[in-house]
């Protein structure tokens, strides 16, 4: 198992950022989103919290600022048969219209059993623009990432559920999936409220680890840097991703409203 050991330094830092995108008004292009990163702590020297000013996501559906950076509560913990070590909850996530930033009453939860890094970690599989010292907000969005170990665990599964949407964005929505691994062509079976696509993660074989975003046709037929779920409504969002072939992770998603 994959240890995941953090400083409290940089926890801070980061759930400081959190509290701070509530007062944050730029940023986002023609979003209408609510985002949150994951795996914020990786790689290990210089993690990928992202900023209130990041600029990131799929150009023309979801590019947005005022991400949510999803800060573990615990880091180590066994619930049920299943070892978690990276778990939390943050309340009053930041919506992002248009580059304005809102404060909303909805909230998510998460658990997962490790991060890791598609870069960083011995493991290099991430072409998007800059390097993990000076990371593009592209970049920084796909280098770490929820993860599941395979020894022991088969078919682990990562659980997200976001709760309290607005009412507006309630009516109807898109949810994004970002899947970059530290290897690529690894997946399994990714189920948002009901709905399942088999997602296979970025790889530099059709060069979708990068420095684009490349769509995940969603039935294990390529790779892809991105899930797309749509036809999507109610004020919960219920994500599951299993590890039928050996990593289904997830670096971020967006709930991104339907016009």
């Amino acid at each position: 198992m994959k240890k995941f050991r953090r400083s409290l330094v940089i926890v801070a830092m980061a759930a400081a950022a959190v509290i701070l995108f509530g007062s944050v008004a730029r940023a986002g292009i023609t979003s209408d989103t609510i985002a949150i990163k994951f795996g914020i702590t990786e790689p290990l020297k210089d993690g990928s919290l992202m900023d209130p000013f990041d600029v990131a996501g799929v150009p023309g559906i979801a590019d947005t600022g005022n991400w949510n950076n999803a800060v573990p509560l615990a880091l180590s913990q066994f619930e049920g048969s299943q070892y978690v070590s990276n778990l939390g909850r943050v309340n009053n996530l930041v919506r992002d219209t248009n580059g304005v930033a809102t404060t909303t009453s909805a909230s998510v939860t998460w658990s997962a059993q490790n991060t890791w890094a598609s870069s960083g970690r011995g493991e290099e599989n991430n072409t998007f623009p800059g390097d993990n010292g000076n990371p593009s907000p592209n970049r920084k969005l796909m280098l770490g990432y929820l993860d599941q170990e395979t020894g022991g665990q088969a078919h682990a599964v990562t659980r997200i559920d976001i709760t309290g949407l607005p009412d507006d964005m309630a009516l109807g929505f898109k949810v994004i999936i970002y899947e970059i691994g530290g290897t690529g062509s690894r997946g399994g079976t990714y189920t948002v409220n009901g709905m399942s696509q088999t997602g296979t993660s970025g790889d530099a074989v059709n060069g979708s680890n990068g420095p684009t975003f490349v769509l995940d046709p969603g039935d294990g037929s390529a790779p892809g840097n991105y899930l797309l779920f749509t036809g999507l409504s109610g004020s919960t969002v219920r994500i599951r991703a299993r590890n039928d072939n050996s990593r289904a992770v997830i670096n971020g998603i967006e709930i991104v409203k339907t016009p």
